[in-house]
Protein backbone atom coordinates (compact mmCIF):
# COMPACT_ATOMS: atom_id res chain seq x y z
CA UNK A 1 0.00 0.00 0.00
CA UNK A 2 1.66 3.62 -0.53
CA UNK A 3 -0.13 6.63 -0.04
CA UNK A 4 0.84 10.24 -1.25
CA UNK A 5 1.34 13.11 0.12
CA UNK A 6 -2.07 14.00 0.07
CA UNK A 7 -4.57 13.08 2.53
CA UNK A 8 -6.94 9.91 1.97
CA UNK A 9 -7.41 6.19 2.77
CA UNK A 10 -6.17 3.50 0.76
CA UNK A 11 -6.60 -0.04 0.76
CA UNK A 12 -7.22 -3.49 -0.47
CA UNK A 13 -9.37 -6.50 1.04
CA UNK A 14 -9.31 -10.41 0.15
CA UNK A 15 -12.34 -12.49 1.00
CA UNK A 16 -11.92 -16.17 2.51
CA UNK A 17 -14.64 -18.41 3.62
CA UNK A 18 -14.83 -20.50 6.43
CA UNK A 19 -15.77 -24.60 6.22
CA UNK A 20 -18.43 -26.09 8.42
CA UNK A 21 -17.18 -26.38 12.76
CA UNK A 22 -14.24 -23.44 12.02
CA UNK A 23 -13.40 -22.57 15.80
CA UNK A 24 -11.21 -20.54 15.73
CA UNK A 25 -8.75 -18.85 12.58
CA UNK A 26 -4.74 -17.71 12.47
CA UNK A 27 -3.82 -14.66 10.67
CA UNK A 28 -0.25 -14.19 9.72
CA UNK A 29 1.43 -12.26 7.82
CA UNK A 30 5.05 -10.26 7.68
CA UNK A 31 4.69 -6.31 7.78
CA UNK A 32 6.62 -3.27 7.22
CA UNK A 33 5.34 0.42 7.70
CA UNK A 34 7.60 3.40 7.27
CA UNK A 35 6.71 7.18 6.92
CA UNK A 36 9.21 10.06 5.99
CA UNK A 37 8.99 13.71 6.03
CA UNK A 38 9.18 15.47 2.24
CA UNK A 39 10.12 19.05 3.94
CA UNK A 40 8.83 21.54 5.74
CA UNK A 41 8.78 22.02 9.48
CA UNK A 42 7.31 18.27 10.36
CA UNK A 43 4.58 15.61 9.79
CA UNK A 44 1.82 14.07 11.37
CA UNK A 45 0.33 10.93 12.47
CA UNK A 46 -0.25 7.94 9.83
CA UNK A 47 -2.09 4.80 10.36
CA UNK A 48 -1.97 1.31 9.51
CA UNK A 49 -4.99 -1.16 10.53
CA UNK A 50 -5.14 -4.75 9.77
CA UNK A 51 -9.19 -6.50 10.34
CA UNK A 52 -11.63 -8.85 9.37
CA UNK A 53 -15.12 -7.71 9.02
CA UNK A 54 -18.17 -9.35 7.34
CA UNK A 55 -21.98 -8.31 6.91
CA UNK A 56 -21.72 -4.24 6.35
CA UNK A 57 -18.15 -4.33 5.16
CA UNK A 58 -17.11 -1.96 2.73
CA UNK A 59 -13.71 -2.04 1.14
CA UNK A 60 -14.08 1.85 0.45
CA UNK A 61 -13.43 2.41 4.24
CA UNK A 62 -11.10 -0.88 4.76
CA UNK A 63 -9.78 0.93 8.36
CA UNK A 64 -13.65 -0.25 9.33
CA UNK A 65 -13.72 -3.59 10.31
CA UNK A 66 -15.67 -5.89 12.87
CA UNK A 67 -12.41 -7.13 14.28
CA UNK A 68 -9.02 -5.46 14.33
CA UNK A 69 -5.53 -7.79 14.42
CA UNK A 70 -3.11 -4.78 14.07
CA UNK A 71 -3.18 -1.00 14.60
CA UNK A 72 0.05 1.08 13.90
CA UNK A 73 0.23 4.38 13.95
CA UNK A 74 3.64 6.68 12.94
CA UNK A 75 4.26 10.26 13.82
CA UNK A 76 6.17 12.44 11.44
CA UNK A 77 8.59 9.70 10.63
CA UNK A 78 10.10 6.16 11.15
CA UNK A 79 9.33 2.83 10.84
CA UNK A 80 7.99 -0.21 12.40
CA UNK A 81 7.74 -3.63 10.97
CA UNK A 82 7.09 -7.13 12.24
CA UNK A 83 5.90 -10.71 11.53
CA UNK A 84 2.75 -10.58 13.40
CA UNK A 85 0.29 -13.69 14.50
CA UNK A 86 -3.44 -13.48 15.94
CA UNK A 87 -5.55 -16.48 16.68
CA UNK A 88 -9.44 -14.90 16.66
CA UNK A 89 -12.45 -16.54 17.67
CA UNK A 90 -14.90 -17.82 15.13
CA UNK A 91 -17.53 -16.21 17.44
CA UNK A 92 -15.65 -12.52 17.66
CA UNK A 93 -15.71 -12.16 14.00
CA UNK A 94 -19.86 -11.48 13.90
CA UNK A 95 -21.85 -12.67 11.04
CA UNK A 96 -20.25 -13.12 7.12
CA UNK A 97 -21.67 -10.76 4.75
CA UNK A 98 -24.48 -11.91 2.05
CA UNK A 99 -22.44 -14.40 0.11
CA UNK A 100 -21.08 -16.02 3.48
CA UNK A 101 -17.67 -14.63 3.46
CA UNK A 102 -15.65 -12.39 5.87
CA UNK A 103 -12.96 -9.74 4.64
CA UNK A 104 -9.22 -9.47 5.58
CA UNK A 105 -8.82 -5.81 4.73
CA UNK A 106 -5.67 -3.86 5.37
CA UNK A 107 -5.95 -0.31 5.21
CA UNK A 108 -3.64 3.14 4.99
CA UNK A 109 -4.98 6.56 6.43
CA UNK A 110 -2.63 9.30 4.88
CA UNK A 111 -2.72 12.47 7.47
CA UNK A 112 -1.42 15.38 6.10
CA UNK A 113 -2.58 17.72 8.64
CA UNK A 114 -2.21 21.22 7.41
CA UNK A 115 1.34 20.75 5.89
CA UNK A 116 1.68 18.08 3.59
CA UNK A 117 5.27 16.77 4.51
CA UNK A 118 4.66 13.24 5.64
CA UNK A 119 4.56 10.45 3.27
CA UNK A 120 4.09 6.56 4.33
CA UNK A 121 3.78 3.11 2.62
CA UNK A 122 3.30 -0.51 4.18
CA UNK A 123 4.83 -3.56 2.95
CA UNK A 124 2.94 -6.94 3.12
CA UNK A 125 3.96 -10.23 2.74
CA UNK A 126 3.63 -14.47 3.73
CA UNK A 127 -0.18 -13.87 4.36
CA UNK A 128 -1.72 -17.25 5.71
CA UNK A 129 -5.14 -17.94 7.19
CA UNK A 130 -5.55 -20.94 8.82
CA UNK A 131 -8.77 -22.20 9.84
CA UNK A 132 -8.42 -24.62 13.42
CA UNK A 133 -11.77 -26.85 12.71
CA UNK A 134 -13.19 -29.19 15.52
CA UNK A 135 -13.16 -32.76 14.64
CA UNK A 136 -16.45 -34.32 14.05
CA UNK A 137 -17.87 -36.87 16.63
CA UNK A 138 -18.99 -40.50 15.47
CA UNK A 139 -22.49 -40.57 15.31
CA UNK A 140 -23.48 -42.80 18.23
CA UNK A 141 -25.95 -44.89 15.12
CA UNK A 142 -21.91 -46.06 13.78
CA UNK A 143 -21.13 -47.33 17.20
CA UNK A 144 -24.57 -49.65 17.47
CA UNK A 145 -24.06 -50.79 13.60
CA UNK A 146 -20.51 -51.80 14.33
CA UNK A 147 -21.45 -53.71 17.33
CA UNK A 148 -24.48 -55.42 15.75
CA UNK A 149 -22.25 -56.22 12.68
CA UNK A 150 -19.66 -57.75 15.36
CA UNK A 151 -22.46 -59.85 16.43
CA UNK A 152 -23.39 -61.38 13.33
CA UNK A 153 -19.87 -62.48 12.57
CA UNK A 154 -19.32 -63.68 16.26
CA UNK A 155 -22.31 -65.68 15.53
CA UNK A 156 -22.17 -66.80 12.10
CA UNK A 157 -18.58 -68.10 13.37
CA UNK A 158 -20.15 -69.88 16.34
CA UNK A 159 -22.87 -71.90 13.82
CA UNK A 160 -20.34 -73.27 11.20
CA UNK A 161 -20.45 -77.02 11.36
CA UNK A 162 -16.64 -77.96 12.15
CA UNK A 163 -14.82 -79.73 9.49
Amino acid sequence: LAGSPSDGTFGFATPFSLASGTTDITVSFDWVFSAFVLGGTGGSTDQFKVGIGGAGFDINSPLTTSVTVLDQSIASFGKVYGPDSVTLAVASLGAADANGQYWLSFGLFENTGTNPTTNSAVGIDNLTITANVAPVPVPAAVWTFLSGFMGLLALGKRNRPAA
